[in-house]
């Protein structure tokens, strides 16, 4: 039987996976009240207000907004301002084992894009389950032994 490569096997689940257990759609939906409040928390803070001007600066569109702000920047710019500002003091979420920060790296963009096609509540619920799912795994796949270096010698005695 020949082995279909991770690669091939995540993308399909990406494309296709679009039904998932309630209590998976649950933590998407704590994962989206969390990314928001750390963008809304963080937005005012002084680096936040640095990386708005240089956005504001590009006057690169209006196809999604900012958070806290409500500027109307280009999906792209939107989504990466919302993020900086979602990772704005190190409040938001992460996945331990991967050394990562889903919620301020999926949910901006999710939300941009549902702004911009009108995709309801349960898409974005969708595509911020998948798109954790995906970063999570292909970090973790990329430092499978990121555990080890996080947690010292004298924390493992």
């Amino acid at each position: 039987m020949e082995q279909v490569p991770y690669s091939k096997q995540l993308a399909h689940f990406s494309a296709t996976h679009k039904s998932f257990p309630p209590e998976v759609i649950n933590e998407g939906r704590r994962m989206l009240v969390d990314s928001l409040a750390c963008q809304i928390a963080c937005a005012p803070l002084p680096w936040s207000k640095a990386f708005r001007e240089a956005s504001r600066s590009l006057g690169t569109g209006d196809g999604a907004t900012t958070v806290y702000y409500g500027d109307r920047l280009s999906l792209d710019e939107a989504a990466f301002l919302n993020s900086a500002f979602g990772h704005g003091n190190e409040f938001d979420d992460t996945h331990l084992r991967s050394t990562t920060h889903p919620g301020s790296v999926c949910i901006p963009p999710v939300l941009a894009l549902a702004e911009q096609r009108r995709l309801s509540g349960a898409k974005v619920l969708e595509a911020i389950v998948v798109g954790a799912e995906v970063m999570i795994r292909i970090a973790t796949a990329c430092s499978p032994r990121s555990e080890e270096r996080r947690v010292g010698k004298e924390c493992r005695s």
